[in-house]
């Protein structure tokens, strides 16, 4: 609140008492009631994109599913299809990008391009690597969040304003009068990204998508989010779909975790499991290339390049940089189930595999 509790003109004074869930106007054509053994199914997605002459096959084959309230995390390499996954999901890609197959369901019903475009900002929330261009520059921070209300819960001007500052006060944002005043250039990174945050759950969506949400931050400001995400998931009971290239982060929120590479899901399962005994050789190596606290050696990068997506993929595509690789290889491995509740795309995915590795890298 602005000093002395002075109100600025225009806008309500703000207060913090917990938001109250908001609930949908009339049928959002989502069933909200379905069964709770998945909120998100995507079967099969193949995305591809035309540059110029060439088509790249960004996505393929992808298939994954998430439980409501569950948090699973996407990693992999920069290109390894995580954002475009995401944005399949909700039905965001660019012109040149076009669903070659797959299908994608959302709390039980699946969706097409229409209703995607009706549940994205409203039962789907999306935050964005780059808070920045998330927004308007000319326009007021708080008339965008409050824009979110009015489109999808019909609220006037009024009433969004004032639970656009409800919203800014929930991502830990002080001082929410002058705040909802300001223009997007008038705060910090990690404030910018709070507010994203904020226009994200302004429906209170039953799954949040963050992509990369703390690439830019500080470790505090980072912490100070990962927070945030731990109190909308117990105040909301929403799913989040965190796609990020840091394990550690992973390791901290996620319940599950899906691991990429070119295009395609090479491993995934429980998230303690999977980083505490991987059992495909990227996954090894991913986490061999992370810098351990109090530990002096070299890190062991991962030799090589993943390969070129602009033509077909014959085979393993990480065998080129795999220590295991072997004549099976050159057959495509199937994501297949190795463990009671762990998958992973290699021929080789078993214990003996884990031991074999450790040698080849030490």
């Amino acid at each position: 609140m602005a000093a002395g509790g002075a109100r600025i003109r225009g806008v309500p004074a703000v207060n913090a008492p917990p938001l109250v869930p908001i609930q949908p106007d009339g049928d959002t054509g989502v069933n909200d009631t379905a069964s709770n053994e998945h909120l998100v199914e995507l079967t099969d997605l193949s995305v591809q994109f035309e540059l110029g002459h060439r088509t790249v096959d960004a996505v393929r084959g992808v298939s994954l599913t998430m439980k409501p309230g569950e948090v699973l995390g996407v990693v992999g390499e920069s290109g390894s299809g995580k954002t475009v996954t995401a944005l399949s999901l909700i039905g965001l890609l660019p012109p040149n990008g076009s669903l070659r197959s797959g299908s994608v369901r959302f709390q039980g019903q699946t969706l097409d391009q229409k209703r995607l475009a009706e549940i994205r900002g409203d039962r789907i929330g999306m935050v964005f690597q780059n808070p920045l261009s998330s927004f308007n520059p000319v326009l007021r921070v708080g008339a965008q969040i409050a824009e979110v209300l009015q489109l999808h819960r019909g609220m006037g001007r009024k009433q969004a304003i004032e639970e656009a500052g409800l919203l800014l006060v929930r991502v830990g944002i002080s001082e929410p009068q002058k705040r909802l005043m300001s223009y997007p250039h008038e705060f910090s990174g990690g404030m910018l990204q709070r507010a994203m945050i904020a226009m994200a759950i302004a429906c209170q969506p039953a799954l949040l998508i963050a992509d990369e949400p703390t690439t830019s931050l500080d470790v505090t400001v980072q912490a100070q989010v990962l927070e945030l995400f731990a109190g909308l998931r117990a105040d909301f009971g929403m799913g989040l779909l965190l796609i990020t290239h840091n394990l550690a982060v992973v390791a901290n929120v996620a319940d599950r975790v899906v691991v990429m590479y070119a295009g395609r899901v090479v491993e995934h399962g429980p998230v303690r499991e999977v980083l505490g005994s991987p059992t495909h050789p990227y996954t090894a190596g991913l986490l061999q290339a992370v810098p351990k606290l109090g530990n002096a050696d070299p890190l062991q990068a991962i030799p090589g390049q993943p390969p070129s997506l602009t033509g077909r993929v014959n085979g393993c595509a990480y065998r080129t940089r795999c220590p295991l690789a072997g004549p099976e290889c050159e057959a495509d491995p199937p994501l297949r189930l190795v463990l009671a509740d762990r998958e992973a795309a290699c021929w080789n995915a078993d214990a003996a595999m884990l031991r074999k590795f450790r040698g080849a890298r030490e």
